[in-house]
């Protein structure tokens, strides 16, 4: 009976995970509507105008120095999941490594950009705390005014504008070049952040399902 009970609540919280997803799509589309084809005409600027983009890189692994607990060293693996918040890394970088690491703050969003299967190429997390983080990875870190939620939720819906950029290979790679010269649409500060604020008690809401 115990088992039962575990089993339906265990139910209960997938199902509850999917409707905040459907509902935070919904309000994102209503609000903005779809940025592959921005059918409600908002201006657009390229990634690189509105964001610093930063590819990561790999410190020597010849060099164990190099690795501690200074700071999290993020890998694809802590981006595709079904989180929106970026998984706790299994490795990390000591204090001179992260000398030599690239590192995000708090607020960008980390996307996959070169990865074993095309599928998970545009692939996105938000970055709650700062990290390290490997070269198969760009950082997108917003620009005043943009907000950074809103940016977030935006990539995660212009997932095929970045796939189409990807190379023909068989594994895909998007360039930090190709990346930046994206188009995306651009909405009113003011309009964002209303958006941002309502995005930050639905995470909040979804992090205490996920925990």
């Amino acid at each position: 009976a115990l088992l039962d009970k575990a089993d339906a609540l265990r139910r209960k919280r997938q199902q509850a995970i999917r409707l905040a997803d459907d509902l935070l799509r919904s309000a994102f589309l209503d609000m903005f509507g779809d940025p592959v084809t921005n059918p409600k005409g908002w201006p657009t600027r390229s990634i690189g105008d509105v964001a610093d983009v930063i590819t990561g890189n790999t410190p020597p692994r010849e060099r164990p120095e190099y690795y501690g607990d200074e700071i999290e060293w993020i890998k694809s693996d802590n981006i595709n999941t079904p989180f929106h918040v970026l998984t706790p890394a299994t490795e990390g970088l000591s204090a001179v490594g992260r000398a030599l690491g690239r590192t995000a703050p708090e607020g960008a969003t980390l996307m996959t950009c070169i990865a074993g299967s095309r599928s998970c190429i545009g692939n996105v997390a938000l970055a709650n705390r700062e990290v390290a983080f490997n070269q198969q990875i760009n950082a997108i870190v917003p620009r005043p005014p943009v907000d950074a939620h809103f940016l977030y939720v935006e990539l995660l819906h212009s997932q095929p504008l970045v796939q189409a950029a990807s190379t023909d290979s068989m594994k895909g790679m998007v360039s930090k070049g190709r990346l930046s010269a994206l188009r995306l649409p651009v909405p009113p500060w003011q309009r964002q952040r209303a958006f941002g604020v309502w995005f930050s008690g639905v995470l909040r809401w979804r992090l205490r399902l996920d925990a």
